[in-house]
């Protein structure tokens, strides 16, 4: 030290020229501490030894136990040996040129270690949330993160189908804010049935626990008294069609929520629910988005604007990949006469017209990606169809009539039932024509008659004064009855053990003695359900049944639920209509039906708890409906279901509006005219449905995601279906010393004695994970919500930071046996990760408009990191890589990082060291003649082209009066304005070593000479 300036002499690492001398503040000097794994190096006079300080500290003396290869070891003083400094190695064959290095076995898990992340990073650009949650990925769901993720603005509609999983993306969402910002404030808004159901979610799936300095509050709908009157960083509302004009919720409540999501930064609302056909309700949710484009006293004009969409979303729709010429220009003239001026529409429909048949599907698919990004109705909706290939990738079980479909049962009071319902409707009709009862009034009241007597006698029997329960038409229904008098009552009351034990016989017949499976058997009633599973029990056995009602807590439920799911022997899950909503039974095999609500959504959310998404090879869920006598009320309402609506075929869930009001006219026809209206009417409400879903559809086809993200998606798919980290992880870990533990199928636990032989600061840092259960399988992840390790966890971050600077691995070499090949053929071998940067310049601007995560998408999308592994001969020419095989002891293969009389004797007919100092440049220069490389200098190219492409489709809606895109054009203007030169292109060298072509015996033979 001399005047305030110390000259520090760090020790690069063992090769010819070792140390560097620099000058640094004095102040900036301390003593290390060094502990017990500290990788030190000496020089024995012939050659450079690597081995660990062996002890927490030094003895009397300050000297140091250090442990050597193959179980030997030394006393040494501090000051003969050296410690590396931090930074990373630029050159390994500097290692390799003294003899350097480490076993074959340690610099393989390395390179897999280090490629894998930066591919994973690169892949799971934008939606890291789900590469880390414990979930299944999903094309759909990756494209609807990654859509808001490059978004400025994050406000955003998620549409997605029902069973789709609107909530996996949303809670994706919520966890890469708060990894971002780890102490924001979050409020999930749920109706109540759900609330649990996503507080338990985000917690096991998400594992949003983690996140100590967050606030996260899940409230109910229902209970916007609790909801918080500051504003939120994130604010997630499910269901949100419920919170709606449409929903009927109280004027006050919607005011309070629209204060609520305008003052949010991130606002995610989910529903299932259609534009069309329902069109206040989503201009109340765009409202909460956008309030400036989408007024509340707007709604005549919108209406009229999702109207006038009908005959483009009729041509969306239409143009089906299989479309000839001929077809194809009639759509092409239609869509020319709509949109004149839109000339990349022109482009596309010129493309397409002067395609090949081969290239026809493909150009089809641009004109419509075109058309759903420029003329959808709000560019943050994004809404995902239940389509051929979202059913095949995603797995949603279908659903199908059983066999039988229908299961009738003799019934003695089945001419008492249908008396009731017939005086009932005839009451009614009187009180409609005399003005007395208003006719959706009457509708209410009549539903609720016709459920009652429809279901077993138990329903009717346990009806009260009040109506059960089922509201105003509950009322009027209950009034009613009572002024018959008990004669009813008392004639059912007689028949009602017989038909409780033919139903039970009837399911168990089916459901255990054929064995169908798991079987839910649904009803209405909570009083029939009880009954229902109490008799089961005594027939059957108590491990029969397990039962979801409404009278139990939601943990009964849900262990009842449980015990259903994994014991092979309790084959029926009976439940009320708790059941219908928020409720998971993907493993049913069957639904029973006891009875059928007369409302088809009702039925359709039902039939849907199973119809959802499931793991494996599942087949379509079947349905058998119990018909009880000679009902005729019971048995039109029946084929209205099944065959108008087509409920017990596929999902309705997209004509929840157009359902009721197509039923409220059928059962308001019904009550005046008679039974005989289900017969009439059946065709006819079929084909109105029909009509209405094919608008629906089109409208939703239009407006639905689209494959813009397609490349980054399957580039993600196509690692994890072949992930590498598990075996490169644990032979990495064990190479230092860990003790590695199977907790379960697929999970690994570290434990944390004994300690790693890894730096102090590594052993810290990867602490947290210490003796914790966690998996580098998903599917482990997604059975038992186990943390899944992937690049953004921080065991594994951790482990590639200290990969990336360590010396561990980064050379090796190793021998292979040739019987009489001599003098020795060394092939070089040289690991390279390729990455595309985007420039700062470009860098800072994307980032100052709010698109910096989208110009990082765009980069990585077109230019995924690369491992290029280049192998050369010691002359610098190139080697085909299949002659050159992994290391592996059966072959006879020899580490020679640990034989260094050996390894000399081997390359003694060679100037190793020149050899070495020129191998990394000629591996270089190999490496920049690949065409994989060449082609990652040309992203610029195509991000050029991209941006354009996405200025053409905002001027198209700017000029189409979809919504105001001003500052979206002057942003991505800026962006494309700043792409002035090529991006910067980093490649970083992983490890090098040499693999030595041999007769061994040779070898050996010279040495002991």
């Amino acid at each position: 030290m001399q005047e305030g300036v110390a000259r520090v002499r760090y020790f690069k690492g063992p090769s010819t020229d070792p140390y560097v001398v620099r000058e640094v503040v004095d102040e900036d000097v301390s003593t290390a501490r060094l502990r017990r794994h500290t990788r030190v190096y000496f020089h024995d006079g012939n050659r450079w030894r690597i081995g660990r300080i062996d002890a927490e500290q030094a003895d009397e003396d300050g000297r140091f136990v250090v442990a050597m290869p193959n179980g030997y070891g030394q006393v040494l003083g501090a000051e003969s040996f050296d410690v590396r400094w931090n930074l990373p190695i630029s050159d390994p064959f500097e290692l390799l040129a003294v003899g350097g290095g480490d076993s074959p076995v340690v610099y393989e898990p390395r390179v897999d270690l280090i490629s894998s992340w930066y591919e994973q990073r690169a892949a799971a650009a934008g939606v890291e949330g789900l590469l880390l949650a414990s979930v299944e990925l999903h094309a759909h769901q990756l494209s609807v993160v990654r859509s808001v993720s490059n978004d400025a603005v994050r406000r955003y509609l998620l549409a997605d189908e029902v069973g789709l999983g609107k909530t996996i993306e949303a809670g994706a969402l919520v966890w890469q804010e708060l990894r971002a910002n780890s102490s924001a404030s979050v409020l999930v808004l749920a109706p109540e049935h759900l609330r649990q159901q996503w507080a338990e979610e985000l917690v096991d799936k998400f594992h949003l626990g983690e996140f100590n300095d967050a606030q996260i509050r899940v409230r109910s709908h229902g209970d916007h008294d609790s909801w918080p009157t500051e504003p939120v960083d994130v604010l997630v509302v499910d269901e949100a069609h419920h919170l709606t004009r449409a929903g009927r919720s109280q004027e006050h409540v919607l005011r309070q929520l629209a204060s609520l999501a305008h003052s949010s930064s991130q606002v995610f609302l989910l529903t299932a629910t259609p534009v069309r056909s329902n069109e206040a309700a989503f201009l109340d949710l765009l409202h909460l988005l956008d309030p400036t484009n989408y007024r509340l006293d707007d709604l005549e004009s919108f209406a009229r604007r999702v109207e006038l969409r009908d005959e483009l979303a009729l041509v969306h729709i239409g143009l089906s990949p299989d479309l000839d010429e001929f077809d194809l220009s009639l759509f092409s003239e239609q869509l020319r006469s709509m949109f004149p001026e839109d000339e990349q529409l022109l482009a596309h429909l010129e493309r397409a017209a002067n395609s090949s048949n081969g290239e026809r599907p493909g150009q089809i698919e641009l004109v419509k990606n075109h058309l759903s990004e420029t003329y959808r109705l709000h560019h943050r909706l994004l809404r995902t169809r239940r389509t051929a290939e979202t059913h095949e990738s995603f797995g949603v079980r279908g659903r199908r009539r059983g066999r039988p479909f229908t299961v009738e049962l003799a019934d003695a009071s089945d001419e008492l039932r249908e008396d009731l319902i017939e005086s009932f409707r005839l009451h009614l009709a009187e009180r409609i024509e005399s003005g007395e009862l208003e006719v959706g009034s009457a509708v209410a009241a009549f539903r609720t008659m016709c459920e009652w007597c429809c279901s077993l006698p138990t329903a009717l029997l346990t009806v009260d004064g009040l109506g059960g329960g089922q509201g105003s038409g509950g009322d009027e229904a209950a009034r009613w009855l009572q002024s018959l008098g008990g004669g009813w009552r008392r004639d059912l009351e007689a028949l009602e053990p017989v038909q409780m034990d033919a139903a039970v016989r009837q399911v168990g017949e089916m459901a255990i003695s054929r064995n169908l499976g798991k079987v839910i058997v649904s009803t209405g009633y909570t009083s029939v359900a009880k009954d229902f599973a109490d008799a089961v029990e005594a027939k059957y056995g108590a491990h029969r049944v397990a039962r979801h009602l409404d009278g139990q807590t939601s943990d009964q439920n849900s262990t009842n639920a449980e015990h259903w799911r994994s014991q092979e022997e309790c084959r029926l899950f009976v439940c009320d209509a708790s059941a219908e909503e928020g409720v998971n039974l993907q493993d049913a095999d069957a639904i029973v039906h006891l009875d059928l609500p007369w409302e088809v959504f009702r039925l359709e959310q039902r039939i849907g708890r199973a119809d959802r998404h499931a793991r494996g090879e599942r087949r379509p869920v079947a349905s058998m409906v119990f018909v009880y006598g000679e009902q005729s009320y019971g048995m039109g309402w029946f084929l209205f279901a099944a065959d108008s609506c087509g409920v017990f075929d596929r999902s309705v869930s997209s004509l929840q509006y157009v359902l009721a009001d197509v039923e409220s006219e059928l059962l308001a026809k019904v009550i005046v005219e008679g039974v005989a209206v289900f017969d009439s009417d059946v065709e006819v409400r079929h084909d109105q449905l029909a009509a209405e879903g094919h608008r629906i559809a089109a409208h939703d086809s239009l407006d639905s995601a689209k494959g813009e993200h397609e490349r980054l998606n399957q580039r993600l798919l196509e690692l994890e279906s072949h992930s590498t980290n598990d075996g490169a992880l644990v032979d990495w870990l064990r190479g230092v010393g860990a003790k590695i533990a199977r907790p379960s199928r697929g999970s690994i636990r570290i434990a944390g004695r004994p300690r790693l032989q890894v730096p102090f600061e590594l052993e810290a840092a990867m602490a947290p994970w210490m003796n914790q259960e966690l998996t580098v399988d998903r599917s482990a992840a997604v059975e038992r919500q186990l943390p899944l390790v992937r690049a953004g966890h921080g065991l594994f971050d951790e482990i590639v930071r200290h990969l990336e600077s360590d010396d561990r691995g980064v050379a090796f070499a190793f021998s292979r046996h040739v019987k009489n090949h001599w003098p020795p053929t060394v092939v070089l071998r040289t690991d390279f990760v390729v990455r595309v940067e985007v420039p700062q310049s470009a860098s800072s601007v994307a980032e100052s408009v709010g698109l910096g995560h989208w110009l990082v998408s765009e980069c990585r999308s077109y230019a995924p990191p690369l491992l290029e592994t280049v192998f050369m001969s010691v002359g610098g020419e190139e080697i085909d890589s299949r002659s050159v095989l992994a290391y592996d002891r059966s072959l006879g293969d020899q580490n020679l990082g640990s034989r260094p009389e050996l390894f000399e004797s081997l390359i003694r007919h060679l100037n190793w060291e020149e050899v070495c100092q020129d191998g990394l440049a000629r591996a270089q220069r190999i490496l920049e003649r690949r065409a994989s490389v060449a082609s990652s200098r040309r992203v610029a190219d195509h991000i050029r082209a991209s941006t354009g492409r996405r200025l053409s489709v905002l001027s198209a809606r700017q000029s189409s009066g979809v919504e105001g895109v001003e500052e979206q054009v002057a942003a991505l203007g800026a962006v494309r304005a700043a792409l002035t030169r090529d991006f910067d292109l980093d490649i970083d060298v992983v490890g090098c070593g040499a693999v030595i072509f041999a007769d061994i015996d040779v070898a050996s033979a010279g040495k002991s000479e």
